[in-house]
């Protein structure tokens, strides 16, 4: 799939036009059905901060990285059209980000990170209302009996399109619901609606509780929902004459001349370096025994003092009376 959003932020676009390119919850709707005239169907984010028209490039020039600009020229072309925006005065103000950017962009999206005030998290509720109606336009009819007469989805789609890219074949899920004269398939009565999971093989929302380093520097998450995960690995360096290296602020080092070039690697493979978390650097005792013989020794001295010194009042009461 070649993903792709375009879109304006209050980054790159003042107020003002932020204004023309917003859509309430009920003008989303209107949108998709506008956007869809245009050959891009998508989805739609529009907030007070930011609008952005998220969609795939059209059939015809997917895989060609030449005709790439199709989709997204459509997309600008809907704006102009449908906000009555002049394209050229639109333009500037937009951004486009195709596969990986794109997807990277919405995960800092939802994750707050782009937004104006860091880290909120109403935006997560704003890009659901946005999937939701993304995929929500539909028709489902019914009989007298609650059973299913049709079922249509715009768009014409059929079944939902999987591509695992790790060199599985790309499969379809197909969507039959129209059942049979039992009680197969999706019903409807005079009740209030309900959902029922079968199954479920998924975990829900976790946050990063802590992080492990290990002897090779696999830096390993531990999250709230009982998952770990690898976020990176830390990498060594190694230069042929390290006194050469130029001192820095901070305990830092500079490469020079007379250092060489580094030679990265990890530890445990390229290196037989390993990585101790949790210690300081040339440290060689365990802090804890250390600070406990310290106030042992503490304890000690202060007691041998009090034993000079009721020695030496002693003495002194002596040669008092001896006089």
């Amino acid at each position: 799939m070649e993903f792709l959003v375009v879109g304006l932020n209050h980054r790159t676009a003042p107020l003002e036009v932020r204004e023309k390119l917003s859509l309430s919850t009920d003008g989303l709707y209107a949108g998709l059905k506008a956007m869809e005239s245009y050959d891009v169907p998508g989805a739609i984010l529009s907030t007070c901060n930011r609008s952005e028209f998220y969609a795939m490039e059209p059939e015809e020039t997917r895989g060609s990285p030449v005709a790439w600009g199709v989709g997204d020229q459509r997309i600008k072309q809907f704006l102009a059209d449908y906000f009555d925006v002049p394209l050229v005065e639109l333009e500037r103000y937009l951004y486009v980000y195709r596969e990986r950017d794109c997807i990277r962009h919405l995960f800092r999206v939802v994750s707050g990170l782009d937004s104006m005030v860091l880290g909120e998290e109403q935006i997560i509720g704003e890009v659901r209302d946005a999937l939701e109606a993304a995929g929500s336009t539909g028709t489902i009819a019914f009989n007298d009996s609650g059973n299913v007469v049709s079922f249509g989805v715009d768009g014409a789609a059929t079944g939902i399109v999987i591509n695992p890219n790790n060199g599985g074949a790309q499969f379809t899920v197909e969507m039959d619901v129209q059942g049979g004269p039992g009680f197969t398939g999706i019903t409807q009565y005079a009740s209030d609606p309900t959902v029922f999971f079968r199954e479920v093989d998924g975990r829900p929302l976790g946050s990063l509780l802590r992080f492990t380093i290990d002897t090779t520097g696999i830096i390993t998450g531990i999250f709230s929902n009982e998952e770990n995960l690898t976020l990176a690995q830390i990498a060594l360096a190694e230069f042929p004459n390290p006194v050469g290296l130029l001192r820095a602020e901070n305990g830092l080092f500079d490469t020079a001349s007379s250092s060489g070039n580094p030679i990265i690697g990890r530890a445990g493979e390229q290196f037989t370096s390993s990585i101790i978390s949790g210690s300081v650097e040339t440290s060689n005792v365990d802090l804890v025994r250390q600070f406990t013989d310290m106030i042992v020794s503490q304890r000690g001295f202060q007691a041998n003092a009090r034993v000079v010194s009721t020695a030496d009042q002693i003495l002194e009461e002596t040669m008092r009376l001896k006089r």
